[in-house]
């Protein structure tokens, strides 16, 4: 009976040693190589999936080894989505280091319906620009981007650190171009700008687009509230004093569309532009809960107010 305990012993500490031993060999560098090559983590990527990926990229020896060395230093948590630069002479501790000091590259999402100014503050924030730096990024970024609203595509982009507004600007035209094309009729893009602010969800957008065009070709105004939230720089809720600014955007007093877009649409809201839907409704509604309620006259239109935001 001792005999076989202290096998049981023996066996233990004989895995135990030869574990560790492959642990240590593991999170050696795997070779000797200094040239630098760009890792790229994509948001929501895990401890395991970032260690497979340096694996098949022949930075690392061992997944495996990478992740049991960051869940022993908790270090996962704290590696953020980016570009980094990293080389096959670095042991698992010295890329871990690396990871945890920051991309040089970062993720910057620009979510459908911002205005080109709160782009740019997008980018200041993601950047972690402050002070006059901050200031002098969102000047530069506007004069570049006068008469560009609406050309500027809304997605996710890996955005190196040290961009201009100049770099920036060139890759949201780019983008649009490539997603959507700069022929696109203007007044097109106008009306899917209109739709981005004034819809909720992907499933009403052509429906909107129909009722808002419904309006145009009947010579009625649209009376579109994105349009006066545009024309006073916010998107809060409009009151009765803002119907009456004097602007070629505030669409209760002026008929057509505004002179230019209110926003930079997604594709959904520019697909919708181009393919309405045609319905017998003339006006919509969003409830407290943000659902849509249609009205084909002005009496149900009154009758859903008072029902809904009332």
């Amino acid at each position: 009976m001792m005999k076989k305990l202290l096998l049981i012993i023996f066996i233990f500490i004989l895995i135990s040693l030869l574990s560790i031993i492959w642990f240590v060999n593991s999170i050696m560098p795997l070779g000797n190589d200094k040239s630098i090559k760009h890792f790229e983590i994509a948001p929501g990527t895990n401890a395991y999936q970032i260690g497979i990926n340096l694996q098949n990229q022949n930075l690392i020896k061992s997944a495996i080894a990478f992740r049991i060395y960051s869940q022993i230093t908790q270090s996962a948590k704290f590696i953020k989505p980016g570009t980094y630069e990293l080389s096959n002479n670095l042991g698992v501790p010295q890329i871990t280091n690396k990871l945890l000091a920051g991309p040089v590259s970062i993720w910057v999402t620009l979510p459908e319906g911002l205005r080109r100014e709160e782009m740019a503050d997008r980018f200041i924030e993601s950047l972690s620009l402050r002070g006059q730096e901050a200031k002098d990024f969102k000047d530069k970024f506007l004069s570049l981007t006068q008469g560009k609203e609406g050309y500027l595509f809304p997605d996710t982009y890996l955005v190196s650190k040290d961009s201009t507004p100049a770099n920036l600007v060139k890759m949201l035209e780019d983008n649009f171009e490539k997603k959507v094309n700069s022929n696109i009729d203007k007044s097109t893009l106008i009306l899917a700008s209109i739709i981005e602010r004034e819809t909720k969800s992907e499933e009403e957008r052509p429906i909107v687009a129909g009722i808002l065009l419904k309006r145009i070709n009947a010579g009625w105004p649209l009376q579109a509230d994105a349009t006066i939230q545009y024309a006073l720089g916010n998107w809060d809720p409009v009151n009765a004093d803002d119907l009456k600014i004097q602007s070629p955007y505030n669409t209760y007093l002026n008929t057509g569309l505004p002179p230019t877009p209110i926003c930079n649409p997604g594709l959904s809201s520019i697909n919708a532009a181009k393919n309405p839907t045609q319905s017998n409704y003339w006006y919509y509604l969003h409830d407290k809960d943000g659902q849509i309620h249609y009205a084909t006259t002005i009496d149900e239109q009154n009758a859903n107010i008072a029902k809904y935001l009332q």
